[in-house]
């Protein structure tokens, strides 16, 4: 296929091959057998953490495979089958490969399994701490070591055959760009910040533009877009762009006929759009010393009413109330009473009631609702409403810099089922303080961006 890419400010053509449906859009020749597993930019997060933590200053390195799907051989019984065939005109070529074809699928397969060999070996053999995310290696190390991770990865790649690209090879540094997201290590405010890169979402927006002008986007460029976006965006703000990325997927695996752009990729469209134009940083501290707030949350039905309860330092406080009637008269229409939507909302209003305690903790949230607290831990749901409420609550965490964790409690056990029935016994044997709820304001138009 042909294909045009972005490159150093410029549109770049070139010619692969592609055995998978989603760019060829013709059968898959080609059935994986193992799924690929790759690690984020947290696990470079928590390398940085621990050395802040240690009261080491980190500086931090990358590596980048020159020509990796192309260097890995293709075993000698299977050189047979490592042809490419294809029509000029009125004559037909073809041409054999002995490594890797760059576009099949198997060649991916492939350097997977070269890349955890490297891995293996700098970590097992060296003890240098490296993440890779499929040929791209980083990670961090004391600015005394002159062997870090990435220099042994050097040299091992270089006895490989297969080795590192200098051009993108960077050491010894306190500011890198992997995989779109810039990463700033601040020794002394012993803190790591990482957002969207300026110029990834410069390039970004000027794609996702064309597409959302035209109305048009072909399944390979969603699944491209569905790649970048989500990895960019869930490392600066957590899980809040999950919701959004769904629109993509299907516009991948199910397009409508000419590929037209539905009113849900549109909106999507328009949301990252929004957000790359914004690129908020989220700030990772290795000061673990931050208050922790336990919070519970129910909702019931008849009338449709939550209830919200939090522990800080000891104290609780309450706050209960029926959902707006501006909220109710937005949802679909569903046969489960929509308890579930209210128990997502009640999530949502605990943190803009009790802004001032979240803020800048650890969080604890307890629900009771299995669908919901699966879909929040997801960061996306099937259910439209509470796909968008999910989207805005990761959102709110990152603005807040809240660590949450979220918990199952038995219903007989959550101490907020009382307060969302207006039953305030138990919480006043416990000297519960009572709190009036604050809606978030965008509760008046849940359907906006």
């Amino acid at each position: 296929m042909r294909q045009s890419k972005l490159k150093c400010g410029q549109w770049v053509e070139k010619t692969r091959v592609v055995d998978h449906c989603t760019e060829s859009n013709i059968n898959q020749a080609t059935f994986p057998s193992e799924k690929l597993t790759h690690e984020t930019l947290d696990v470079l997060v928590h390398m940085v953490q621990k050395f802040l933590s240690a009261g080491r200053a980190p500086t931090l390195w990358k590596r980048d495979i020159k020509r990796a799907f192309r260097g890995c051989p293709i075993r000698a019984v299977h050189l047979e089958h490592a042809w490419v065939a294809w029509r000029d005109g009125n004559e037909y070529l073809a041409a054999p490969h002995t490594g890797m074809q760059f576009g099949a699928t198997a060649a991916v397969h492939a350097f997977h399994r070269v890349g955890a060999f490297m891995s293996s070996a700098v970590r097992r053999q060296a003890l240098a701490p490296l993440a890779r995310f499929v040929d791209d290696f980083f990670g961090a190390s004391t600015e005394n070591v002159y062997w870090s991770g990435g220099r042994l990865l050097t040299v091992l790649t270089e006895l490989m055959g297969l080795p590192c690209d200098p051009d993108k090879d960077c050491d010894d540094t306190r500011s890198i760009v992997v995989l779109g997201v810039k990463c700033v290590v601040d020794p002394s405010a012993l803190t790591l910040m990482v957002a969207v890169d300026d110029e990834k979402a410069q390039a970004w927006s000027s794609i996702l533009e064309q597409h959302v002008v035209s109305g048009v986007m072909a399944p390979g460029d969603a699944a491209k877009m569905a790649g970048r976006l989500s990895f960019a965006v869930t490392t600066a703000a957590n899980r809040c762009g999950r919701a959004y990325i769904r629109a993509f997927h299907a516009q991948a695996h199910a397009p409508p006929y000419g590929f037209k752009m539905g009113g849900w990729l549109l909106m999507s469209s328009r949301w990252f759009l929004a957000y790359l134009q914004m690129r908020p940083a989220s700030v990772k501290g290795a000061n673990n010393d931050r208050r922790h707030v336990r919070v519970w949350t129910d909702a019931a039905t008849d009338p449709l009413a939550i209830g919200i309860v939090i522990n800080v330092d000891g104290t609780f406080w309450h706050a209960s109330a029926k959902l707006p009637e501006e909220f109710c008269c937005q949802l679909l229409e569903r046969d489960d009473g929509q308890i579930g939507v209210a128990e997502c909302a009640a999530v949502l209003a605990a943190f803009s009631t009790f802004e001032l305690q979240l803020t800048d903790s650890n969080v604890s949230v307890y629900i009771d609702n299995d669908g919901v607290l699966g879909a929040i831990i997801r960061g996306a749901s099937t259910a439209p409403e509470i796909n968008l409420l999910t989207a805005k609550f990761w959102l709110e965490t990152a603005r807040l810099q809240s660590h949450v964790a979220m918990y199952r409690v038995e219903s007989a056990a959550n101490i907020a089922d009382g307060p969302s029935r207006f039953f305030y016994e138990t919480l006043e044997n416990l000297g519960s303080r009572v709190v009036e709820i604050t809606w978030p304001a965008w509760f008046a138009d849940i359907w906006s961006l």
